[in-house]
């Protein structure tokens, strides 16, 4: 029997939390040594087995990758890599290792003796009690950040993360748009200003974009995710923007060619939303 906790709701909102912080271990270690370890992949056919939120899958078609089946046993990632690290020459499946001649058939491979002999091996780790606080009480030094950052944003406002509940049903920090501002600004019914990155207003057809945005986002609660850059130069809260039921505002926009795509800074999703518009 094949073992989920990501699809448990408070786990998964746990894990979503540290996934996407700047300071995960992820972040740090993980992905820059993947990066230092990967070979050519220039045409490769790639299986990502635990496929997570696609971030690899991603990442190997940026190198050349022709194409990535992502196969995972939860659909909770899988619903998370399809929102954040689509790919036109990405697949991402709900399958498990062992569905061997479906993960075959996906990545084309001809090799009849291509998953000959393979082996499982289970190891059962011992739960170890440390007490992580102490040992790093004894260390010879303790890293403490004296910068201070002054900031206009009310912090309580922003309300980063997942809120767990006793229930069981996921939980995501939900507004509703006050007012929209420009077809890039808008302001939240906490009287947080915002700014969707990759979007840059055109003059030409700042009206429509402005009735689309209405059309969309009235009596609809809205949530916010993030880039390594929160805010911009006036101050304002750089942010993806997306309806409750997933659609993704910043792309809505920009594949319905009622904006420019901003091509002067770099954010996470600037190849994705210039092939919109191609």
């Amino acid at each position: 029997m094949n073992q989920n906790i990501y699809d448990n709701n408070s786990f998964f909102a746990e894990y979503k939390e540290t996934r996407e912080k700047e300071t995960s271990y992820n972040n740090l270690l993980e992905q820059p040594a993947m990066k230092l370890l990967l070979p050519d992949l220039k045409g490769k056919r790639i299986l990502d087995i635990g496929c997570g939120a696609g971030y690899n899958c991603k990442q190997f078609i940026e190198k050349g990758a022709a194409f990535c089946l992502g196969i995972d046993i939860s659909n909770k990632m899988l619903s998370l890599a399809e929102s954040m690290n689509f790919n036109k020459n990405i697949e991402y499946k709900n399958l498990a290792i062992q569905d061997l001649s479906t993960i075959k058939d996906k990545i084309g491979a001809t090799r009849e003796d291509l998953f000959k002999n393979i082996a499982f091996e289970f190891i059962n780790q011992k739960q170890e009690n440390i007490n992580y606080a102490n040992d790093i009480s004894e260390l010879p030094y303790i890293f403490k950040d004296t910068i201070k950052f002054d900031r206009k944003i009310d912090p309580k406002k922003l309300q980063f993360g997942s809120k767990i509940d006793s229930t069981e049903n996921e939980a995501i920090n939900t507004y509703s748009v006050k007012e929209i501002l420009s077809p890039e600004k808008l302001l939240l019914n906490n009287d947080l200003s915002v700014k969707l990155i990759g979007v840059k207003a055109n003059k030409d057809k700042t009206d429509d974009a402005m009735k689309f945005l209405q059309a969309k986002l009235k009596n609809q609660r809205v949530f916010m995710r993030f880039d390594l850059l929160k805010y911009d130069q006036e101050n304002n809260l750089l942010c993806y923007l997306y309806l409750k039921n997933k659609t993704f505002i910043n792309a809505h926009l920009i594949k319905n060619q009622l904006v420019d795509v901003d091509n002067d800074s770099d954010y996470k999703y600037k190849r994705k939303f210039l092939n919109l518009i191609k």
